[in-house]
């Protein structure tokens, strides 16, 4: 109906405004990233507003010297730090099918999803393991069991760290960590 019509315009219009200040689907990603970041911010601001006593430390877990950094930084402030967890993520509609795709951008969600994860769990290991009892809580998904075809990587990052966490919690049977899903 009308309504449809007049919706459809507006979301055409948004997009084609949108699109026309991005110059590559390069800026067009990086600017969506910049939205997600300054929505996370202003979330940990109101957070931390309510909560002084809560920390706020944001890091991109795609970078491994940013998880060094990080690493560094919780550390110094919290040396008796025994809990981490592993909630960053993200998740994109992707067509397969798209031959436009771009191929170097098609794993961004096993970078932060997956290769994140692991590496957190890798960089802070050797101090949880000092701490008299200490847990690694990696969250995941049951869209790692029943994957949904229009986020197929997305899927499989769940999947994945699903796998990692059943591994890291065998290796780590004995020892004072505990690892959850």
């Amino acid at each position: 109906g009308t309504y449809d019509t007049e919706y459809k315009s507006m979301v055409e219009e948004y997009q084609n405004k949108f699109i026309s200040e991005c110059k590559r689907a390069d800026d067009i990603q990086n600017n969506l990233e910049h939205k997600l970041n300054s929505v996370e911010t202003e979330k940990l601001e109101k957070i931390k507003k309510e909560f002084s006593e809560v920390q706020i430390f944001q890091s991109d877990v795609s970078d491994p010297q940013a998880i060094q950094a990080l690493y560094e930084r919780v550390i110094s402030d919290f040396p008796k730090l025994n809990i981490l967890i592993n909630n960053a993520g993200i998740m994109r509609t992707l067509n397969l099918q798209d031959s436009n795709m771009d191929l170097s951008d098609l794993t961004r969600e096993i970078e932060i999803n997956l290769q994140g994860p692991i590496r957190m769990c890798k960089k802070f290991l050797p101090h949880m393991k000092k701490q008299t009892a200490a847990a690694i809580v990696n969250v995941s998904s049951g869209l790692a069991f029943t994957p949904l075809p229009t986020s197929p990587v997305y899927c499989a990052t769940k999947a994945g760290l699903h796998s990692f966490t059943l591994s890291l919690r065998a290796q780590l049977q004995r020892t004072n960590v505990k690892v959850f899903e």
